[in-house]
């Protein structure tokens, strides 16, 4: 049976509009930030930022639900991925020019990243400025230097107290985007391979700067600035299609990366895995470039068909107000509904799973209809990808 080739259905989404809407990405990004919230619920139960684990029976079964850093890892390898969809067909010419780009950018990150921060004042100011022994204390007590530092995306550029406790990598991606620019205007000069390789230097160049002093440089998360590059690279070659791309068995080659990943985590503490995120984080982004371009190739519709399930992909499009919000809400919930009675850690945690994530989940498509739908770019408008019908009846 010949296997559908959804590089091609991608292509038809690329002449229909400049920024194809494209499910089986909108499913990967929408299960990362699931489980940044499943994560950070998991946090506020057992706080290992306050040296609180779960062990026995919880630990055991749930205990993968500590590693949602690795969402935000998803977040930078689609971001780069997504961005190079309108520019991969093109010799290095950015639509509008760079400052056009900045400020689309911009209009679609930063007011709902603004309207999040004020509700969150608001929040802080009210009702959860004080510490609780929750993953929350990471955010409390907060002054006018964060508050500053956070309206002006600067986290990453000088040490404050976020005003919520994911707040930082909105600044880390908001910066990742200059990178774009750069590749593209190496680019006109030259090739893609040399673009590419000038991008990925950028971020190497930087992880050697965050090794030899970290007390400076490591808050930029260098490695993303690596990962970015390589997924844009990764979706010119999808574009391209170089004889090479055929020939890489990208499926197994990322479930390789993500296996040894895994290993690392379940032999090593979690202490230990978080202070070595600098090359981890390396590892399982490559883990995922992988299961991107073996979907965008067709030699996994088995994957794009789970990735593209309509929950989910649906859940894709309000991920960021999802993202944005949801630390401050299990706190309020944690609060006013958990902490009155008492329960156990576990407790804790079945109610805030099974009660708590799903309200937040309610609240920031509500988020997302009046918070940050209403900021994205009309100019460039993105279209859904109508997949051929044998994407779902494909064989892996």
């Amino acid at each position: 049976m010949t296997e559908p080739d959804s590089s091609r259905g991608d292509e038809v989404a690329r002449r229909r509009g400049p920024r194809p809407r494209i499910e089986y990405l909108d499913g990967l990004r929408a299960g990362s930030a699931l489980f940044v919230l499943f994560h950070h619920a998991m946090m506020m139960a057992y706080p290992v930022a306050l040296g609180v684990y779960a062990d026995g029976l919880v630990g055991t079964v749930f205990g993968w639900a500590i590693y949602g850093h690795f969402g935000v890892t998803v977040f930078i390898v689609l971001a780069g991925y997504s961005l190079a969809l309108g520019i991969a067909g093109r010799d290095g010419d950015l639509p509008g020019g760079t400052w056009a780009f900045l400020k689309r950018r911009a209009r679609r990150i930063v007011p709902p990243y603004w309207i999040a921060l004020a509700v969150t004042m608001v929040l802080v100011t009210v009702y959860i400025g004080r510490n609780t022994g929750t993953h929350w204390d990471l955010s409390t007590p907060t002054d006018y230097k964060g508050w500053v530092f956070d309206t002006l995306l600067l986290q990453d550029v000088g040490r404050a107290r976020d005003v919520a406790y994911t707040f930082w990598s909105v600044s880390v991606e908001f910066h990742i985007y200059l990178l774009l620019p750069i590749i593209l205007m190496v680019r006109r000069r030259t090739t893609w391979t040399v673009a590419i390789a000038v991008g990925a230097g950028i971020g190497l160049a930087g992880m050697g700067l965050a090794l030899a002093s970290p007390r400076y440089f490591e808050r930029f998360f260098p490695s993303y600035y690596l990962l970015f590059a390589l997924a844009v690279g990764a979706c010119v070659a999808v574009h391209s299609q170089p004889r090479w791309l055929g020939v890489v068995p990208w499926k197994s080659v990322g479930v390789v990366l993500a296996a040894f990943v895994l290993g690392v985590c379940v032999a090593k503490p979690y202490t230990w895995v978080a202070d070595n995120f600098y090359w981890v984080d390396i590892l399982f982004g490559l883990a995922v470039i992988c299961l991107v371009v073996s979907m965008a190739s067709g030699s996994s519709p088995r994957t794009v068909r789970v990735f593209s399930w309509m929950p989910l992909a649906s859940a894709g499009v309000f991920s960021y107000s999802l993202y944005l919000i949801h630390a401050p809400l299990l706190q309020v919930l944690w609060q006013a509904g958990i902490e009155p009675r008492g329960w156990s850690r576990a407790g804790q945690l079945g109610a805030l799973w099974l009660v708590a994530c799903p309200l937040i989940i309610l609240f920031s498509y509500g988020f997302y209809r009046l918070a940050e739908k209403p900021f994205q770019s009309r100019s460039s408008p993105r279209h859904r990808l109508t997949r051929r019908p044998s994407h779902s009846t494909g064989t892996a």
